[in-house]
């Protein structure tokens, strides 16, 4: 039905805020409807079935075993009445609200790929091509990106002409503020942060933003920081149960991570190791409101997204479990939190990561979209944190970052910068940034570029 809207839009030529809203209609509403009525635990019966059909779909890709998840997803659904997403006149006010910001909404239909963007009031329908043509594109980028030992030039430069490179798209582009990608849930493990925009890759050369649905930036958007201090919990030693079932690897980089965390705040409320425990963290937080919630742990995707994993020092949380828990207006940092089960996806895109700091208040989130390396998560946030402090937002502090440690020889390789996105973190009104301040770090961020770009080319 969706991919019907955008052929008659297309090809008519008519208003595009109507085609974005059918996109809306289909992106991530499990989640939207989690941050109205959040989940409890779902019926073991119906999720043993949805596990059963996932592996399914694993071994499958079928569209008889596709449909089968799809309405074992409807059956666990866990709350008790719906949100609404925003119609075409919402969505126009909400794109009108960021002038100079790039929306691009992605949808990988069942025969075809198809981009909406946005800007300054304005929209427009793109055909990006057939689907047996841009899932290998995505694929091809995606496994490239995400290990080290490979060449992504050629994966990305592809993934580049047909994601980015549509004249409408690049007039999109051109001289804006910031981006924002909106992909579906397949999309979304496209690593976007990667792909050249210009010879440059477009998460250094713009500030990126990652949102599951512009229904659910709309609502984050309004959501504000309560509190000032920084919570950060970190070298949480798991049971050796837990580290065998979930095949995770020690977090070593963890507690030198923390001391760069702590470097960069004044106000900081700490919980590690052994103390990092379910009951030990709901404490924490409840001391708050914090302005910042700093994670460095394993979080495990599960294929029923209320049952992902955050693993703790004595037991693994689930998403039911940590809704209930304060996080209002907080950015939730998720550090070394790649799934120790590999691209375990929910059919809901990322909702399984993100669900409880969005369902818990939380105003944005950062996480990992594969497997990180822990020596440049480290360094990354280190970074990170420090741009951060310094009174920029969380999706400039990462441009910065990333650039920073793309610009070094041994970090140079997307996968050690590229792998944790900033999700719907709009940037705060009451958080004004002067104008030495917002010079110096776009000046970090190009020499950081620049950097790169010479690199690349001299080699």
């Amino acid at each position: 039905a969706i991919e019907g809207v955008l052929r008659v839009y297309d090809a008519a030529g008519d208003d595009a805020f109507a085609a974005l809203e059918a996109l809306e209609s289909g992106k991530a509403r499990t989640l939207l409807d989690w941050m109205g009525d959040p989940p409890q635990r779902v019926d073991a019966a119906a999720a043993r079935a949805l596990t059963a059909a996932v592996h399914a779909l694993a071994l499958d890709s079928s569209r008889e075993n596709q449909r089968d998840v799809q309405r074992r997803l409807l059956e666990t659904r866990t709350v008790s009445r719906q949100a609404t997403p925003l119609d075409a006149v919402r969505l126009r006010e909400h794109v009108d609200r960021w002038p100079g910001v790039a929306f691009l909404s992605y949808w990988l239909g069942r025969d075809e790929c198809w981009v909406v963007w946005a800007r300054d009031g304005r929209a427009g329908v793109v055909e990006l091509g057939e689907r047996s043509v841009v899932e290998p594109l995505l694929r091809a980028a995606h496994d490239d990106v995400a290990d080290p030992r490979s060449d992504p030039d050629e994966a990305l430069a592809a993934a580049a002409r047909c994601f980015l490179g549509p004249d409408e798209v690049r007039a999109c582009l051109v001289g804006a503020e910031r981006v924002v990608f909106c992909p579906d849930e397949e999309l979304g493990a496209l690593p976007f942060e990667a792909i050249p925009f210009d010879g440059i890759p477009i998460g250094i050369g713009f500030p990126i933003e990652r949102t599951p649905s512009l229904s659910i930036r709309d609502v984050l958007a309004s959501r504000t920081s309560h509190g000032h201090d920084v919570a950060i919990v970190h070298s949480v030693v798991g049971t050796r149960a837990l580290e065998t079932r979930y095949a995770l690897d020690p977090l070593e980089e963890s507690g030198a991570e923390a001391a760069l965390v702590v470097r960069a705040h004044d106000r900081i409320d700490e919980l590690r190791g052994d103390a990092a425990t379910v009951d030990g963290f709901s404490g924490l937080l409840a001391r708050g409101p914090f302005d910042l919630v700093h994670v460095s742990a394993h979080v495990v995707a599960a294929a029923v997204p209320t049952e992902s994993l955050l693993v703790l020092a004595d037991a693994p949380a689930s998403v039911a479990t940590l809704v209930g828990l304060p996080l209002r207006g907080a950015l939730v940092v998720l550090s070394a939190c790649g799934s120790a089960t590999g691209e375990a996806r929910s059919g809901e895109g990322e909702v399984g990561l993100l669900g409880w700091p969005f369902a818990a208040g939380a105003r944005g989130a950062v996480a990992s979209m594969w497997s990180v390396n822990q020596q440049a998560t480290k360094d990354l946030m280190g970074q990170f944190h420090a741009i951060l402090a310094e009174g920029r937002d969380a999706v400039e502090a990462m441009q910065v970052a990333r650039a920073t440690l793309a610009a070094a020889s041994n970090y140079e390789h997307p996968y050690y910068w590229a792998g944790f996105g900033v999700f719907a973190a709009p940037p705060l009104p009451s958080r004004p940034v002067g104008a030495w301040l917002a010079w110096s770090g776009a000046g970090i961020a190009l020499s950081a570029a620049l950097a790169y770009w010479l690199r690349r080319r001299s080699g």
